[in-house]
């Protein structure tokens, strides 16, 4: 098996998974011009990738592990570079609950330092309930809020309001 081949199939290999994954989210978040971009640039080094695969100087299972493992790595590097990136947002998470847990929701909130605003709702003689609107600055707020609300099976929604 030539090296110097397997090495330039891996190196392309790695580039057009990882190309091909940033491709794939620019095309849904970015704009027309750097989606247009990189799907041109993908296609390249695929082109050049598929060349290199139809070669037959490599074995098939060399290729089929070498695809395989790159991909893997490939996409999870790319994920795992997307989320960090991510800018936290505010959270705006809703949810009405009966009004006999509605204190030990409000304390729970309070201790936890999480930004809310309560107010009566319904009242039809038999059902009371409370409405709150949550705030979540963090990731780490959010997971706090819903960990807290399943506690009490508490249905809610969540908006993203804007970000921070």
């Amino acid at each position: 098996m030539n090296l110097e081949l397997l090495i330039l199939f891996i190196i392309l290999t790695v580039l057009n998974v990882i190309v091909g994954a940033i491709k794939s989210i620019v095309t849904i978040k970015g704009g027309k011009l750097a989606a247009a971009t990189l799907n041109a640039v993908a296609y390249a080094i695929n082109t050049l990738a598929v060349f290199y695969t139809a070669d037959e100087e490599l074995d098939l299972l060399s290729k089929i592990i070498i695809v395989a493992i790159t991909n893997f790595v490939g996409v999870y590097i790319v994920k795992f570079v997307e989320e960090k990136k991510t800018k936290d947002k505010l959270w705006k998470i809703e949810c009405t609950v009966a009004s006999h847990i509605s204190e030990a929701i409000e304390v729970l909130l309070t201790e936890n330092k999480i930004s809310h605003k309560s107010f009566e709702g319904v009242d039809d003689g038999i059902n009371k309930c409370t409405i709150f609107s949550i705030y979540a600055k963090t990731r780490e707020q959010s997971k706090r809020v819903k960990e807290l609300l399943k506690n009490y099976e508490v249905k809610y929604f969540i908006v993203e309001s804007q970000i921070l």
